[in-house]
């Protein structure tokens, strides 16, 4: 449970979209002003998602518009935007290859 002002300007941050239970974590934890830290696991259904995902799906594209035609509330490509900036303005902030691939950085 977060502070609603705090679920705000994450929901700002998001440019409208509620953030995913995981990435809203991230955001919760820099509340917190931690020394460092370092972020892996996080795939924004870029290849990191089951085939089966919901038993409705077979494909990456399949698996993100299922997810953003059930989960609308949710909008990946504006989560993707608002984890550059958070991973820009904090330098005390690392992550995996795979998410420094996905971000495109």
């Amino acid at each position: 449970i977060i502070d609603e002002k705090q679920y705000v300007n994450q929901i700002s941050l998001c440019e409208g979209s509620i953030p995913n239970t995981g990435f809203s974590a991230i955001m919760d934890c820099l509340v917190h002003e931690p020394k460092r830290m370092h972020i892996s696991g996080i795939t924004f259904f870029k290849g990191g998602y089951l085939n089966d995902y919901e038993g409705r799906a077979k494909t990456e594209q399949q698996v993100v518009d299922f997810f953003n035609r059930v989960n609308s509330h949710h909008h990946i490509g504006k989560q993707i935007r608002a984890f550059k900036k958070i991973f820009a303005n904090n330098d005390f902030v690392s992550c995996d290859d795979y998410i420094m691939e996905v971000l495109e950085l």
